[in-house]
């Protein structure tokens, strides 16, 4: 039983981990720039920043992500953002650019 103890203090040490280093967001579908300011501090030296996969089809993932990375730009200057993709994914991408490319 032993063995059971010391993977539980190890769980709860992880558990106190997430707890003192979350931050909520109170909505998912009507998620604001604002939500992400605490960003501004935890990111301020970093040159970059990994996202992760989100869920797939999953509209709120989706939209967090997208405000997400909008924040990043807009607010913090991250300038590039790449995605893990299939080669024919990468193709279509590269070869719709500039048909697809906004700029301000």
């Amino acid at each position: 039983m032993e063995i059971f103890q010391s993977m539980n203090k190890k769980y709860t040490k992880a558990t106190e981990w997430v707890t003192e280093n979350s931050y909520e967001i109170d909505s998912l579908t009507e998620c604001e720039i604002e939500y992400f300011l605490f960003l501004e501090q935890v990111l301020k030296d970093k040159r970059i920043v990994w996202l992760g996969e989100n869920g797939h089809g999953i509209a709120e993932h989706s939209s967090l992500k997208s405000n997400l990375i909008n924040f990043l730009y807009s607010k913090m200057g991250f300038k590039v953002v790449a995605f893990e993709s299939g080669l024919s994914e990468c193709y279509c991408s590269n070869y719709l650019k500039d048909k697809l490319c906004v700029t301000s």
